[in-house]
């Protein structure tokens, strides 16, 4: 957490991006404890954290840790999914959760970059 704290000292990022759940490729997954600390880190730098979550439901040993999302009291994660890695391969179709302010932004620049929403 220090180099990344380092990092984001130095590069001031718009936001991070993690697949803490069976990463892949690897298939590791962050402890809790690393999961909080790197929450701290994200509020302490008011920095928003996309958390990629496609594989947490493919676990069989033993569940895996709450999800980033559900352990935030700041407001800063955005959670996204799919379905096909456990409904269909073929089903290209994923999800979003956030913060209402957030969704509403995600929304309306959804709106912006969409090609004949209106009048087609």
């Amino acid at each position: 957490m220090e180099e990344l704290e380092d990092l984001l000292v130095r590069y001031r990022p718009k936001f991070l991006y993690t697949n803490p759940t069976f990463q892949n490729p690897t298939g590791r997954t962050l402890a809790i404890v690393a999961r909080r600390e790197l929450l701290d880190l994200a509020a302490r730098y008011r920095l928003p954290i996309v958390e990629d979550d496609p594989y947490s439901e493919l676990g069989w040993q033993r569940p895996p840790p709450p999800a980033l999302f559900d352990l935030d009291d700041h407001h800063l994660v955005i959670r996204i999914g799919t379905f096909s890695k456990t409904l269909a391969g073929g089903l290209r179709l994923g999800w979003l959760a956030a913060s209402d302010s957030i969704v509403d932004q995600l929304a309306l620049i959804k709106q912006r970059t969409d090609v004949c929403r209106a009048r087609c």
